[in-house]
């Protein structure tokens, strides 16, 4: 397993994920997540992709949330950035 940071949107949010291989999309959890733990990112300010709740099966998780686009970064100086990257922000 392989973790380490992201940069994410405007505000340059720092958050440790999971670099997982066997996925296609990154998951992070929101500003509003009142069970996740650790730096969170408030969504409110990137564009949003569908308007609806949905749910997607994580491993062994389940989890609920909208899915966005918004600057993803590898490094706080923005060098190795992509811009509208899409993303699933968990809420439960």
């Amino acid at each position: 397993m392989f973790t380490g940071e992201i940069v994410v949107g405007a505000d340059q949010t720092v958050i440790d994920v999971v670099y997982d291989t066997g996925s296609d999309w990154l998951v992070i959890p929101d500003a509003d997540c009142f069970s996740c733990e650790g730096t969170k990112h408030d969504s409110s300010q990137a564009t949003p992709v569908d308007t609806e709740t949905s749910s997607r099966a994580y491993g062994s998780a389940y989890l609920e949330g909208k899915t966005y686009t918004d600057t993803v970064c590898l490094d706080s100086l923005s060098t190795t950035c992509a811009t509208d990257f899409e993303y699933f922000a968990f809420h439960y």
